[in-house]
């Protein structure tokens, strides 16, 4: 619809999501189509936390701004150059890493997992995480952005959960 493209149009001119610091989803979704058409080698990324995301929505938007922000920074700290990350609205997370082969794709991610899943002081020590993360690899030729996030999508509830619970 107009109204659709309108705030895609929008969301371009922004970039940067204000809460987390990560490239908006029309952004981060330009730049996987850039990957997409350029052959290079790049490993897409989805992450869902959704014990603490249904925790946080009981709580608030000060909060939700919080976590968003936490969890840009924690995102951001492991990116290298050229990789890029966006925060959805539900609260996934998508990354889009380049630097590197599938081997040290491999190693952020799981870096990533860990970080994620460290407590978040202010929710509470005795937060429970939970976190479910999925990756595709590209192939040599013939990436499809919309078809590759489409697969992340529907292959992300079958993906392994790793829980952590707090100390409480």
């Amino acid at each position: 619809s107009q109204q659709r493209e309108m705030q895609r149009l929008m969301d371009l001119e922004t970039r940067i999501d204000p809460h987390s610091g990560l490239l908006n989803a029309a952004s981060f979704e330009q730049s996987l189509q850039a990957a997409c058409d350029s052959g290079a080698h790049f490993t897409l990324a989805l992450v869902l936390l959704r014990s603490l995301r249904d925790l946080v929505a009981s709580m608030g938007s000060e909060v939700h701004t919080l976590l968003a922000e936490e969890q840009g920074a924690r995102v951001t700290a492991l990116l290298e150059s050229g990789d890029v990350a966006c925060r959805m609205p539900g609260g996934e997370l998508r990354l889009l890493l380049i630097n590197g082969d599938e081997a040290a794709h491999q190693q952020r991610l799981q870096a990533l997992r860990q970080s994620l899943l460290n407590a978040y002081p202010l929710i509470g020590e005795d937060t429970v995480a939970d976190c479910r993360l999925m990756a595709l690899h590209s192939a040599a030729t013939g990436n499809v952005a919309e078809e590759m996030l489409r697969r992340l999508d529907a292959g992300i509830a079958s993906a392994p959960l790793t829980r952590v619970a707090g100390p409480g």
